[in-house]
């Protein structure tokens, strides 16, 4: 189980497609949506993660990105 590997190893990051995956041409997630899965993933133990398709990503996304939704304040607790 890759979360007992998280949890146990803290060195584990999830990585995240700023596309939807089955939907590639339908254009990139809402920021709304990126930052949902990066709390998702923050709340599961990732100790961060990585974004796939940087180049594609929508402003939209990545001025959502500078909020720091990887502060501790943003961080959820576990």
């Amino acid at each position: 189980d890759w979360r007992s590997t998280m949890r146990d190893t803290g060195q584990v990051v999830l990585g995240l497609s700023t596309y939807p995956v089955r939907a590639k041409d339908a254009g990139p997630k809402e920021p709304e949506r990126m930052l949902s899965e990066i709390d998702t993933a923050l709340a599961q133990g990732s100790v961060g993660v990585i974004l796939f398709d940087l180049e594609r990503t929508s402003d939209a996304v990545l001025e959502a990105l500078g909020t720091d939704p990887f502060s501790p304040s943003s961080v959820p607790s576990n």
